[in-house]
């Protein structure tokens, strides 16, 4: 399945120079970039995830001095099985959510906007979190989407609004929280929904 990987830190051996992100055990606290990539970047071909990493810190490389830390994670695709995801969503814009893109809201935006979230027998559980609260947290999150990666970052938001009016909140609250993640787009090979 589709990986999220990141730099080691300073506890785990260097090399391989990323790891995989265990998503159920990840927890966006400070600014993080998320790189969405395209579609050729996959994941039994390492050197994808090694420039996802190293182009989005060169870039980072340039913020002010003072600017509070990012942390830098890349997305990979399964295989070349992941073009049909974006034709998918092509068609239903507004509600498609593949299983990556379900994982990856999962991990990356549920923590953020629940308490206690789980997923048992495919049913989402947790409290939703106070608007403030909620925002707060997802002002940490930027996803910069490239590509077919565009695609995937859209089906993000449609999996995280589904599962969060599955935890209790409206349509309403849900798409004004998820307003206040970054989202950046380059080559969209996708319509914005």
């Amino acid at each position: 399945m589709a990986k999220l990987w990141r730099r080691p830190n300073g506890n785990e051996p260097a090399d391989p120079p990323f790891v995989a992100v265990d998503l159920p055990a990840l927890r966006i606290e400070k600014p993080s970039l998320i790189f969405m990539n395209g579609f050729f970047a996959m994941d039994h071909i390492p050197d994808f995830a090694r420039t996802g990493l190293a182009k989005m810190e060169e870039i980072l490389s340039n913020r002010p001095a003072g600017a509070p830390p990012v942390d830098v994670y890349t997305f990979t695709h399964a295989g070349l099985k992941d073009v049909f995801n974006m034709v998918a969503y092509g068609f239903r814009p507004g509600s498609r959510a593949c299983p990556a893109a379900q994982k990856l809201a999962a991990g990356l935006i549920m923590p953020l906007v629940t308490k206690d979230f789980r997923i048992e027998n495919g049913k989402v559980g947790g409290t939703p979190l106070t608007m403030e609260e909620a925002k707060k947290n997802l002002r940490n999150l930027t996803l910069f989407g490239y590509s077919a990666g565009c695609s995937t970052a859209q089906e993000c938001f449609n999996a995280s609004l589904k599962m969060m009016k599955q935890a209790g909140w409206t349509d309403a609250d849900a798409r004004a929280a998820l307003k206040e993640v970054v989202y950046i787009d380059v080559c969209v090979v996708s319509r914005p929904g």
